[in-house]
């Protein structure tokens, strides 16, 4: 949302279910890596490197405390290629990962560790590419979220 901080300059601010959403935002617009543009009920419109993506999303399975994770279904309307992009606990994403992804997946675990030691609230990101000819909402959410590859991991400082 667009905002005018107290100089009367108008700010872009972000809102979400959760403060790991907006601070995940915050931190790519920062770092000038990507920035959110904009969502509805369909349609995801995000800028990496300074390129415009569209992604229409196909299917969301909720976060949940028996499931510990959440993942949205997209298809990138630039080539048609259809994601499940998969956020959670450690716990619930590590088993999940590809036999590839358990190995190349350790320095993240690693600092995923070190993050919970200082006392931070730790989320791993994954990927998993699906056959773009698929109906996914014919898939079950095992076959959704299995041999998934992993993006990466945060810490955030839960401020009481």
């Amino acid at each position: 949302m667009r905002i005018k901080d107290k100089k009367g300059q108008m700010t872009e601010q972000y809102s979400g279910a959760s403060q790991d959403e907006v601070t995940f935002l915050e931190m790519c617009k920062k770092t000038q890596y990507a920035r959110f543009i904009e969502r509805d009920s369909n349609i995801i419109k995000i800028e990496v490197e300074k390129q415009l993506e569209e992604y229409e999303i196909l299917k969301v399975i909720e976060f949940d405390s028996d499931r510990k994770r959440m993942s949205v279904v997209v298809k990138r309307q630039a080539d048609g290629k259809v994601l499940n992009f998969i956020k959670g606990a450690d716990l619930s994403i590590i088993p999940k990962l590809s036999a590839n992804s358990q190995v190349s997946a350790q320095p993240d675990v690693t600092a995923m560790n070190d993050m919970a030691s200082e006392g931070l609230r730790t989320l791993m990101f994954a990927v998993k590419e699906l056959d773009s000819n698929v109906n996914v909402k014919e898939l079950s959410d095992t076959e959704l979220e299995t041999d998934i590859e992993m993006l990466g991991v945060t810490g955030l400082q839960d401020l009481l």
